[in-house]
């Protein structure tokens, strides 16, 4: 048999050709065989190895690139890319204005002296270089343009980093990170409605562009417009049926929708991408938790922490699962794991800290409560519950003085704090004070008015709370 057959495809010639390169290079770094390897085959490696991100084997074909061609500028190039990778960006910037005298029409060289001015934090600099490589012939200008417009992002210039991701669309209406940078812009600037706008005219102007058809959905979303975002990532996936993303969030809408059924069932599509993705796992137990199918939730919980065993998500459905099936001791085993691994993922703690509410561990509830405000909780929606787990706990004192300084010192009039407070004092025999602030809240939000009765509901039994609140909904009608 000849060694090229006929049959063969185009190319597998070289891929073979290739592929021995490989092996004979990981057998000289691996096993210390000895081989030569020209210039450019050390750079054809540099460049694979820096594609599949092998950070390693990229190193050692770098090092081998140096050490053998001291004086090839395609290979010094890509010494300062890695030492700029590295952040040794000093050094690499030391090697790059050694390289320009012979590197003056290299748009590689430009772009990366200007990523590494950008990892110095040096915008204008990066800016200057990036302007440098867009006047060559040949460059790829809308991906320099993009570039040029993520500094601008850098320096909160958001308006001006709009004008030129839009400048690159012009040029190239399928550059995915101009769109996904301007899709970020809108967020940044909360203009939601310029978004839709945007992209429903660059949609117009480009029906298949399934890119602003899936931010285009994000934007719905962002605004809880849930109806609109799911006919927006339907037509994405009109164009491509298999893209991850675009299944990822018409699954995550189903959900937010409470439509279970059809959620799970993409969800379990997207395990045929990503078998083990902890996220997507979690993400159909929580689905049967709300259909309180709670064994089959358990199944895929553990299945997640499997995939993931330091996955707080999972550890947590899993508590309220176990919680829901009366298995009390597995359950505080669960929770205890969550609060452990959830860092600084304050939503976490406070979903934890709830549990323990819920369980009656009001001390636990506590600590892990004030660890979500540690981590910049900032939803008001804490302190109800924060502050009956402190009562409960009998820190009192301490909750009348955590409310009395959101409410006063930081002049915050929530209506939520104010039924909380008034509560309290109301509890503990500050009668008068507590009348006047129930009233204050009243005034503020009388819809809220059933807060109270998650503190007591001795207060339905209270006459004269009983009538003032009358008083205020009479007034309402």
């Amino acid at each position: 048999m000849s060694f090229f057959d006929d049959n063969e495809e185009p190319g597998a010639a070289e891929d073979k050709e290739f592929e021995q390169l490989l092996n004979r290079f990981e057998d000289f770094v691996r096993h210390g065989k000895f081989s030569f390897f020209d210039a450019q085959e050390i750079i054809e490696l540099i460049e694979y190895y820096d594609s599949w991100m092998d950070h390693e084997m990229h190193k050692h074909a770098v090092q081998y690139g140096v050490e053998h061609y001291p004086f090839n500028s395609e290979i010094k190039l890509k010494e300062a890319e890695l030492l700029a990778a590295q952040n040794y960006t000093v050094k690499a910037m030391e090697i790059l204005n050694e390289l320009e005298p012979k590197l003056s029409n290299s748009i590689d060289y430009y772009l990366i002296k200007g990523e590494i001015f950008s990892k110095m934090g040096l915008s204008q600099q990066a800016i200057k270089e990036y302007n440098k490589a867009l006047i060559i012939e040949d460059a790829p200008k809308d991906k320099i343009i993009t570039l040029i417009g993520t500094e601008y992002i850098f320096q909160t210039k958001y308006e001006t980093a709009l004008q030129y991701f839009t400048q690159a669309l012009e040029i190239n209406s399928e550059n995915y990170a101009a769109i996904h940078e301007i899709y970020n812009c809108f967020v940044i600037l909360n203009q939601y409605d310029r978004s839709i706008e945007f992209f429903s005219d660059f949609i117009e102007k480009h029906p298949f562009s399934e890119n602003s058809w899936y931010y285009l959905a994000r934007t719905y979303e962002e605004i809880q417009d849930y109806d609109k975002a799911l006919d927006a990532i339907d037509y994405a996936l009109a164009i491509n049926e298999d893209n991850y993303s675009s299944l990822q969030k018409k699954a995550e809408i189903l959900k937010i929708l409470e439509r279970y059924t059809e959620a799970i069932e993409l969800f379990t599509k997207l395990l045929d991408y990503y078998e083990d993705n902890a996220y997507v796992i979690t993400s159909i137990a929580d689905c049967y938790v709300e259909l309180e199918e709670y064994e089959k939730a358990i199944y895929f919980f553990q299945k997640a922490l499997h995939a993931m065993d330091d996955y707080p998500a999972a550890w947590l459905g899993l508590s309220y699962a176990l919680i829901s099936l009366s298995q009390i001791s597995e359950a505080i085993h669960s929770l205890d794991k969550a609060v452990t691994y959830a860092d600084d993922d304050d939503a976490i703690l406070y979903t934890a800290a709830l549990l323990y509410s819920e369980l009656d561990m009001y001390e636990e509830a506590v600590n892990v409560f004030e660890k979500a405000l540690h981590y910049n909780y900032t939803g008001i929606d804490i302190y109800i519950p924060y502050t009956i787990a402190l009562e409960k706990s009998g820190y009192v004192s301490k909750a009348i003085e955590i409310l009395s300084d959101k409410i006063y010192k930081e002049m915050n009039q929530a209506p939520e704090l104010l039924y909380a407070l008034a509560s309290l004092l109301l509890l503990y025999g500050y009668r008068k004070e507590g009348l006047n602030t129930l009233e204050t809240a009243m005034q503020t939000d009388s819809t809220k008015i059933p807060l109270i009765f998650r503190f007591s509901l001795d207060f339905e039994k209270d006459l004269e709370i009983v009538h003032l609140i009358n008083q205020y909904k009479n007034k309402d009608l």
